[in-house]
């Protein structure tokens, strides 16, 4: 009976803590019942348009990765050009 603060108490505190985490909204959606049509439809267009943004950052990404290889290689080959002359050893 002394410890029954902790049921009263802390229960509700961590059950509304879990209920704004992912695992704990799908297990509210779970309770609220069967989806409908239409957010099935919605839903799958949602998964469709971030598979499409996944494709187009995959595709940015490996341009990005082909640029960088194309500067390190002429990082590492050197541009061909001599130096330029020190200022201070050039007479006046």
């Amino acid at each position: 009976m002394e410890h029954l603060w902790v049921v009263f108490v802390l229960g509700p505190i961590a059950t509304l803590a879990v209920s704004y985490t992912p695992l704990g909204r799908a297990l509210i959606d779970r309770l609220r019942g069967p989806v409908s049509k239409t957010q099935l439809r919605d839903m799958q267009d949602e998964i469709v348009r971030l598979g499409d943004q996944m494709a187009e950052r995959d595709h940015r990404i490996d341009e990005l990765h082909e640029r960088l290889d194309f500067t390190e290689r002429m990082l590492t080959r050197g541009s061909g050009v001599p130096d330029e002359p020190d200022d201070s050893a050039t007479p006046v």
